[in-house]
């Protein structure tokens, strides 16, 4: 027997068909949302200034002081 799954992405904005899944963060919190090449573009040109001016943070927790 065959079985054939086929995954549909939704836009989480729109409701349209969503081309890309994204992650991002803020305050601490990472969110995945699903949108269209329109709406995944719009976000990447509002976020724009705010990326340039950040940091990029790394994933790895920071090194524990030790106590002695």
């Amino acid at each position: 027997m065959t079985r054939q799954t086929t995954v549909t992405l939704v836009d989480d904005l729109d409701g349209g068909e969503a081309v890309e899944q994204m992650t991002f963060g803020l305050d601490g919190h990472l969110y995945e949302i699903d949108l269209s090449a329109a709406n995944s573009a719009t976000l990447r040109e509002v976020l724009a200034p705010y990326v340039a001016a950040g940091r990029r943070k790394t994933s790895r927790p920071a090194a524990g002081r030790r106590s002695t």
